[in-house]
Parts: C-alpha cells; sequence; structure tokens
C-alpha cells in the first residue's frame, strides 16, 4: 500500500482521506482496513496498533478530542509497537 505524508487530523478509511478533529497530541492517524493496522503519529514517535476494529478506527474521526479518545479507548487495549523515527506516509 502506497502511503502519502498525512497532515495533522488525517484519517485512511476506506481507500479515502477523511478530515478529523485538529489534535496537539496527535500529528497523523492512518488505518489500513486489510489488515486493521492503526497508525497513530505523535510528536516524536509513531506507534502501530495491531487488530483495531474499524469502527475504534472511525472514533477517531468522530471525536472531539482525539488526545481524549486515544487515552479511553485505545492506549493500553492493542499490541502495539513504537518506532521512534517512522512517518506516517
Amino acid at each position: 500500500m502506497k502511503r502519502k505524508q498525512f497532515t495533522s487530523g488525517d484519517l485512511l478509511m476506506r481507500g479515502k482521506y477523511i478530515k478529523t478533529p485538529t489534535s496537539s497530541f496527535v500529528r497523523g492517524v492512518q488505518y489500513v482496513k486489510r489488515t486493521q493496522e492503526l497508525l497513530i503519529q505523535f510528536a516524536k514517535s509513531t506507534y502501530a496498533y495491531a487488530d483495531v476494529h474499524p469502527l475504534t478506527a472511525r472514533g477517531l474521526v468522530k471525536t472531539k478530542s482525539v488526545g481524549s479518545y486515544w487515552h479511553r479507548n485505545i492506549k493500553g487495549k492493542f499490541i502495539s509497537q513504537r518506532f521512534d523515527s517512522v512517518v506516517i506516509q
């Protein structure tokens, strides 16, 4: 899958980019439906989360606070891996 540079508040769902609320906590988000992998780019690192249901990823689009949503619904709930030098593209 070819990836593009994300701006703050972009989310890839079903092959198209959807605007998400602006966040000072999260710089970019990408969801790969085929593999159910959610990538979240923070200020200094990117995390990959495995087996994330599409509705959980979609919740990032609908929420007013991306950081709060991440803390309540994603952090510690999925297998994850940190990448210090990965930029979502």
